[in-house]
This record gives structure tokens, C-alpha cells and sequence, in this order.
């Protein structure tokens, strides 16, 4: 949940996406999985589809900000965030906050959307067979919060400085 300090600065900067061009995608080549795939298990945390670049593009989720990863990672999860990959594959352990019991695992790669139904933590191991792993993710929550708002505060700063040092 975004405090209103987060949600006054990440509002307008998240909304400055929309015009940008997005990047040629991946998976515009064919994949060997046909038709939809769905995970939603009784009790399972999370649902994964696999979207058609069809799909994809109509949706607009290609329109939310990316995040690349180049090593494993945890996130902790909460009700209605979405990841949808872009490039790159990665085994994700589910499990619960309390008790760090792995619920199920899944193999996510591109056109994946991953929907969290209810609150978990994720594992990502990065997969893949390339020299460099990367792991490029959209999504429409910014997850990285902590760093945006370092570089965030640290412009403020700078301009803050600036200004000062022009008046006189």
C-alpha cells in the first residue's frame, strides 16, 4: 500500500509513461506452448496465464513500467499486484509470510502474467541457458520504492541546492 507521500510523487512520474515507445518485443517469436494456460489451484496464491502478444498489446499492461533483474530476488506480494515477463524465464517458489512454507512452484517465461490473489512471498530464480541472465518484468505497481525515493529525494536536494546557490 503507497503512503500519499509515494502516491503524490510516483503519480505523476508513472503517468509520464504512457507516451514512451516500447522496447521490440521478445515474445513476437513463436513459443512452443499452444493455447491458454491457467494456474489458479484451490488454495493457491497466485493465477498465471499465458497471454498471446495479441492479448497483450490490447490489454495495455505493455504500457506499465518495466523492471529488469540480473540475479535471483524475494518479493513479498500483496492482493491484486501483477507481474506480466517480458523476456527471460524464471522458477518462482510461492509461500506464505509465517511460516516460509513453499506452497508450489512455477516456470514463468515470456507472455506470463502472474496475479496475486492473496498475500505471499515470491522466489525468483533466474533461468535461461544465456551467459548473462535478465529478467525483464512489467508492472503497474513500482516496486523498487526505496530507490525511487533516494533519487527522488537526492533531485529534490540537488535543485534545492541549486537555487540557493543562484540566488545570491
Amino acid at each position: 500500500m503507497l503512503t500519499i507521500l509515494e502516491f503524490l510523487i510516483i503519480a505523476p512520474i508513472a503517468s509520464s509513461f504512457k507516451g514512451l515507445p516500447v522496447r521490440p518485443l521478445a515474445m513476437n517469436k513463436p513459443r512452443g506452448r499452444v493455447g491458454l494456460r491457467v494456474t489458479n489451484e484451490e488454495g493457491s496464491p497466485v493465477e498465471i496465464r499465458s497471454l498471446s502478444p495479441e492479448e497483450g498489446r490490447a490489454s495495455g499492461l505493455l504500457e506499465w513500467p518495466s523492471i529488469e533483474k540480473s540475479s535471483d530476488f524475494v518479493d513479498r506480494c500483496e492482493v491484486g499486484e501483477q507481474f506480466y515477463v517480458l523476456e527471460g524465464t524464471a522458477d518462482v517458489s510461492i509461500s506464505l509470510f509465517l511460516n516460509g512454507l513453499e506452497l508450489e512452484n512455477q516456470t514463468l517465461q515470456p507472455g506470463d502474467l502472474l496475479t496475486v490473489n492473496e498475500p505471499c512471498a515470491l522466489s525468483w530464480k533466474l533461468t535461461g541457458s544465456s551467459e548473462r541472465k535478465l529478467l525483464v518484468l512489467l508492472t503497474p505497481t513500482y516496486t523498487e520504492s526505496k530507490l525511487f525515493l533516494g533519487v527522488a529525494a537526492a533531485a529534490i536536494i540537488s535543485f534545492g541546492l541549486l537555487l540557493a546557490t543562484s540566488g545570491g
